[in-house]
């Protein structure tokens, strides 16, 4: 049986995207596993030493090669430079999300499909390496605008981010649809009344976007 989405009266006018785990792979456990192998470090040991700096890389105020660099000092490794750990995370970054064919033709198509109705912009949680890199190879031209966890100073679930998204479009909570795989986030988004949907794979998201949407464009249709 298909889920079925409470329908109300909303005038979407924005869109906003996840993009791990919902635009591109989320390849974060994969990452662990080939850095804390290439550090031949404990994988269980590596994801501590992440938790305690991912806001801060989160948000900009530190960056993947300043981690690398503390992390290594304090866990005495010397067989390997900051650089060249930061390198392993990026190649094993590129080699799972970026390389062939990253975004799915479905998701793009839904992307491109909604364009040209919408105004749909990224939110993500990322990295500056990984941003940067993500920029050079075009991921954030997919959509009208990117917002980045390392440019606002920010990350989800905090409701400031969505807060920010709205501002900028002078927008109500209901006049934005939030596609996100990570329910936190969603919950966050919500305390504005920021319509939401939780991604699990393509055919869901097409199913769950005409309930939501096909209201409002039937709407539009019947108005004189």
């Amino acid at each position: 049986m298909q889920r079925k989405i409470k329908q109300r009266s909303h005038r979407i006018r924005l869109i906003a995207f996840d993009l791990g785990g919902v635009v591109v792979p989320d390849a974060t456990s994969a990452i662990h596993r080939q850095v804390a192998d290439f550090l031949s470090v404990p994988q269980s040991d590596y994801e501590r030493a992440v938790s305690v700096f991912h806001e801060r890389v989160t948000t900009g105020d530190s960056t993947l090669l300043e981690f690398y660099t503390a992390i290594l000092c304090e866990g005495g490794i010397t067989a390997v430079t900051p650089r060249q750990a930061l390198d392993e995370h990026l190649d094993a970054y590129r080699a799972r999300v970026l390389d062939n064919g990253y975004i799915p033709a479905t998701i793009r198509g839904v992307i491109e499909e909604l364009k040209s109705r919408y105004t749909v912009v990224c939110l993500t949680n990322t990295e500056p390496e990984v941003a940067d890199l993500n920029r050079r190879k075009g991921l954030y031209g997919l959509f009208h605008r990117a917002y980045l966890s390392t440019e606002m100073g920010m990350m989800k679930p905090s409701v400031g981010i969505y807060r920010r998204v709205l501002s900028d479009f002078d927008a109500r909570g209901d006049e934005l649809l939030f596609i996100d795989d990570n329910k936190e986030n969603l919950r966050s988004s919500r305390e504005l009344g920021i319509i939401s949907i939780l991604y699990k794979d393509p055919e869901q998201l097409r199913t769950d976007l005409a309930s939501v949407l096909g209201v409002q464009e039937q709407r539009k249709a019947n108005e004189p």
